[in-house]
């Protein structure tokens, strides 16, 4: 069936099952057509020139021509299984929602813009944490960790989990005084080891599998419990023990210390256990042997008191580590307090939940793909599972593994889904598959405090941090990470 053409068309629907035509010499210039729907089966064309098109939707299944010349395409929908061109030609191209399967353009395209849908999702982990852009923060999370299934089955070509130890780490002395505690990954690619009880700042370079020190010097008594990425590319080291902050700039290869404005930190008083980099920037410290949470301005270099943390339970020891969320609320890992607790950056409060076991139950969380958070074990016998959304609390004991005293401390995502807890004084890792449930026991390592804190690199290799040990020890998961994951505050902490 053959329709043709009038100039200047105005329609408000048009609709046919096909439409054929070799030449559209109707449609010339200054024609304008408007519709709200367009529906046919085929268009064929060898020529169409007009000035501007306007539709809210169209669909066909085939569009064939050898060229399109207008000025202006504006469409809300484009729905077709094939489009074919030799040319398209057109001062704007404006396409909010195109679901074609394949557009073949054989000879050229041209056109000064083209206005498509931005794909929000792949930009999630960009966006500021809020309720408003949570549920994309973690669709993005998802879409990029290739979560091992409920039947177990995982890539073929992933093979298995491999470790390996390289280089010497300077020990520190004392019984039972670790190194390094925690660790962050640069831009660069280098991860730097936080000072704990070693003057000495290290870098582990995993390009060249080698390890260089930093200029200055920490004090080497109980310094620094993990660090942060600052938004201006340095790493803040969280006082742990000390009265300054702990700053080391990658350009220059140089640590520094500073006595913050505002509030001071008390020496030798085991003041905060791990920190979180907040939606606006600062520097959220995780309130270990003080009653109130420290808010660090890095731009202001000032450290105010945030709001107490009264209720949480215990006596001291709170908490040890945070985990940010994708609504930009922080939670905080239950050490000796018996509750969770929640720290709402919007309006600055804090509140609790659930009930932990006290004396020394968890140290450092990881953001699950779903938006749980997984508490790893310290002294507890299961891991803890917070779901934000339900506000409901669980823990998990893991069948036929028994979990020692001292077991873990810190864990991280890893590419393939699974969570791994670092072994402290445990002698192998844990491994947990958070949609099997399944927890298997992993490599073979030498207890005694081993280990505090892992980074993941984007090759998927883990980095574990030195605490007694005398060497770093790589996890290989055959498996790569995206890059910008492993450097969002979500996962590059302790």
């Amino acid at each position: 069936m053959n329709y043709l053409a009038q100039r200047s068309s105005n329609i408000s629907t048009f609709s046919a099952i096909a439409i054929n035509y070799s030449t559209l010499t109707g449609l010339s210039n200054n024609t304008l057509i408007t519709a709200s729907s367009i529906n046919v089966s085929t268009i064929f064309d060898s020529t169409m020139t007009v000035a501007n098109i306007n539709y809210s939707t169209l669909y066909v299944s085939s569009i064939t021509t050898q060229s399109i010349i207008c000025s202006t395409l504006i469409g809300s929908t484009i729905s077709t299984s094939i489009g074919n061109y030799s040319t398209i030609t057109a001062s704007s191209l404006n396409i909010i929602n195109s679901s074609a399967t394949t557009i073949n353009t054989s000879s050229s395209f041209t056109t000064s813009s083209i206005n498509a849908q931005t794909d929000v999702v792949a930009q999630g982990i960009y966006l500021t944490p809020s309720p408003t852009t949570s549920s994309i923060i973690i669709q993005y999370i998802q879409n990029v960790v290739n979560t091992i299934t409920a039947s177990g089955s995982s890539p073929f070509w992933q093979g298995t989990y491999t470790y390996q130890t390289i280089g010497t780490i300077p020990t520190a002395p004392g019984n039972a005084a670790g190194a390094y505690q925690g660790g962050v990954l640069l831009p660069n690619g280098n991860v730097v080891f936080v000072p704990y009880y070693v003057t000495n700042i290290l870098i582990y370079n995993p390009n060249t599998n080698t390890t260089f020190f930093a200029s200055g010097t920490a004090s080497g008594i109980y310094d620094y419990s993990s660090g942060i990425l600052l938004p201006n590319g340095t790493i803040l080291c969280i006082p742990y023990n000390v009265s300054s902050i702990g700053i080391y700039n990658p350009n220059t290869n140089a640590f520094t210390t500073l006595i913050p404005n505002g509030i001071s930190v008390s020496a030798n008083n085991r003041n905060y256990f791990g920190g979180v980099l907040l939606p606006n920037g600062n520097a959220l410290f995780i309130p270990y042997n003080v009653t109130n949470i420290g808010i660090y301005n890095y731009i202001t270099t000032t450290l105010t008191s945030g709001p107490s943390i009264s209720g949480s339970g215990g006596i001291n020891n709170y908490y040890s580590g945070g985990v940010l969320l994708s609504n930009g609320n922080v939670i905080l890992v239950p050490f000796s307090a018996t509750s969770i607790g929640i720290y709402n950056s919007t309006n600055n409060t804090f509140s609790t939940t659930g009930t932990s076991p006290g004396v020394g139950a968890y140290s450092g969380g990881v953001l699950l793909p779903n938006g749980n958070v997984v508490f790893i074990p310290y002294n507890a016998t299961s891991i803890g599972i917070y779901n934000p959304n339900t506000d409901i609390f669980t823990t998990i004991t893991p069948s036929g593994i028994s979990i020692p005293t001292a077991a873990y401390r810190g864990g991280v995502l890893l590419p393939d889904g699974n969570i791994i807890c670092i072994p402290f004084a445990a002698t192998f890792a844990l491994i947990y598959n958070y949609i099997t449930g399944i927890f298997t026991s992993s490599g073979s390592f030498v207890g005694g405090n081993a280990y505090a804190g892992g980074i993941l690199l984007p090759n998927g290799n883990v980095v574990f941090i030195p605490f007694t040990a005398t060497s770093i020890n790589i996890l290989a998961t055959n498996m790569p990470a995206p890059r910008d994951m492993c450097l969002s505050p979500y996962f590059n902490k302790f």
